[in-house]
């Protein structure tokens, strides 16, 4: 298979300088908030997640290839307030959680987010997580969300 350009480009901004992916994955959203305060994870404002965020990323940014972020609540304040330039930008599109039962979930895109989108406020690559089993209901619909 043959990459694009941008594909490699955007591949080794995110690798070292020896081809290895080292990525600090930070797209968490509901679990953060539920380990911040497990008995009221609702009260957790986002602008706590931000902060927490960005200390991480201050912090362990020396020491990784990448930062895999979520465009909801930790790309644009993150990259802004202190993800070195140096270091790959990868952002998480899909919605947090997933639809449908446990043997048959379904993927969404984030609302309003794209490849492209990303692209404009930085990202080197985007993660998408895909449920995924041939034999399940709504493996077309899988593949379709991929392809």
């Amino acid at each position: 298979m043959s990459l694009s350009i941008g594909k490699r480009r955007g591949l080794a901004q995110c690798s070292t300088r020896k081809h290895v992916f080292s990525i600090l994955a930070l797209d968490h959203r509901n679990n953060l908030r539920k380990a911040i305060n497990p008995s009221e994870p609702e009260a957790v404002l986002d602008d706590q997640i931000v902060d927490i965020k960005k200390k991480i990323v201050r912090t362990l940014a020396p020491y990784c290839s990448a930062v895999l972020l979520d465009p909801e609540i930790g790309a644009a304040p993150t990259v802004l307030g202190g993800l070195p330039g140096d270091k790959g930008l990868v952002v998480a599109l899909e919605a947090t959680g997933y639809k449908g039962n446990p043997t048959g979930r379904v993927s969404r895109i984030l609302p309003g987010w794209s490849g492209g989108k990303a692209r404009r406020i930085g990202a080197s690559a985007v993660k998408l997580l895909v449920y995924y089993h041939p034999d399940a209901p709504q493996a077309r619909d899988q593949e379709s969300l991929v392809l």
